[in-house]
């Protein structure tokens, strides 16, 4: 059931460019269940699943996120997520200020999947699992598709960009 502040809070989103600056905004991991429920295009397949807190990457902070997102989204055509054996293949198509995200495949063909959906599914990650850091906002999370493919917003330890 959504809570009050959050029915007007998208209400009052709506009047101002729509729900998403609500979920976008999203502090409370708690609280997932509404941000799940956002409007992807209809050409975005919605996630099956979103998990935050993803062993193995740290966290990101929400301003080069966005910047990110905003790059992502002004690139035409297709992203090629590709396969190894056994699933697992990742790529990073974004990295700036220790912030990345990542396009995975666990098919065993290769898939495309447009830019735009690539920054869909960062931004469903980000109205879900963003976080009060002790520097500021941050996120880390992976949201996965109905197809098999998923997006990782943080970054790998033991990498830098």
């Amino acid at each position: 059931m959504l809570s009050p502040i959050l029915i007007l809070s998208m209400l009052a989103a709506t009047f101002m460019g729509g729900a998403n600056a609500v979920l976008s905004n999203a502090t409370n991991a708690t609280n997932a269940t509404n941000a799940t429920n956002a409007t992807l295009p209809m050409d975005v397949p919605n996630p099956t699943k979103i998990d935050c807190h993803i062993p193995g990457y740290l966290y990101s902070g929400v301003n080069a996120i966005n910047e990110g997102i905003d790059h992502l989204n002004s690139l035409k055509g297709n992203a090629t997520l590709g396969h190894q054996d056994g699933g697992g293949w990742c790529w990073r198509y974004s990295c700036s200020y220790r912030a990345g995200i990542y396009g995975c495949n666990d098919a065993q063909k290769d898939v495309e999947v447009p830019w735009s959906t690539l920054a869909s599914y960062a931004s469903r990650i980000k109205g879900q699992c963003t976080f009060d850091g002790s520097t500021g906002k941050v996120i880390q999370g992976q949201a996965f598709s109905p197809d098999g493919w998923n997006v990782v917003v943080g970054l790998k330890a033991g990498t830098t960009c």
